[in-house]
């Protein structure tokens, strides 16, 4: 007797691939496209060892395409958004030096006047003398160890991001004060610009107002 071929099987269309295939064009859904090319993967695989009985070679392929462009134009589109965030987070954070370095002078600038009646003497002299760079300045300038800034025990020994000048006209209680800080912390050659002004009372207490903005 002869053995009766085997029946005919017509070969199937894999169910990974077409779930793959809609995983990957699923953009507004989270995870669907890397689910979208697990599944491409897998169904790639499987069809490859089935040896003819799996078909959908061309949409496993198709779904992994589609999936990994999704991913890469997700990824692109993520970067895009955090990087101008972050360096909006920089520019705040290095703002505040100058926020803090003003309060630590205009307290120190108080102190002084309690003590003396008069603002500490000063050449109105920027310190550093020049301006701060966007990765900023080195510290331990010279400036630093001259007056106003020996009397008010202010000083910069390490990386900051602004300069400072203290400003004195006038002499005694009809002295008037202006202390600023300039910088540009964003990098956009547009400097940020702080000041606290000041004078002395009658009663020689000082009368310091800031640290405001300029936005002009």
């Amino acid at each position: 007797m002869t053995a009766e071929p085997a029946p005919y099987t017509a070969p199937r269309t894999s169910g990974l691939a077409i779930a793959a295939l809609v995983l990957s064009l699923l953009f507004c859904v989270p995870m669907a496209p890397l689910l979208g090319l697990v599944l491409g993967i897998v169904a790639l695989m499987q069809i490859d060892k089935s040896k003819g009985a799996l078909t959908g070679k061309g949409m496993a392929i198709g779904a992994i395409v589609v999936s990994l462009f999704t991913i890469v134009a997700a990824i692109g589109m993520m970067v895009a958004i955090a990087i101008p965030n972050f360096a909006r987070y920089q520019a705040r954070a290095k703002e505040a030096e100058a926020r803090v370095s003003l309060m630590q002078l205009k307290t120190a600038t108080m102190s002084h006047v309690a003590e003396h009646r008069s603002f500490p003497s000063s050449d109105g002299e920027w310190a550093p003398a020049a301006p701060c760079p966007k990765a900023g300045c080195d510290g331990n300038e010279p400036e630093w160890k001259k007056e106003p800034w020996t009397s008010l025990q202010f000083g910069f020994y390490s990386k900051h991001y602004f300069q400072y000048r203290y400003e004195v006209i006038g002499e005694g209680q009809d002295a008037t004060l202006t202390i600023t800080a300039s910088g540009d912390p964003d990098g956009d050659g547009e400097p940020m610009i702080m000041t606290v002004t000041g004078s002395i009372s009658s009663d020689g207490d000082a009368i310091l107002e800031g640290p405001l903005r300029d936005l002009e």
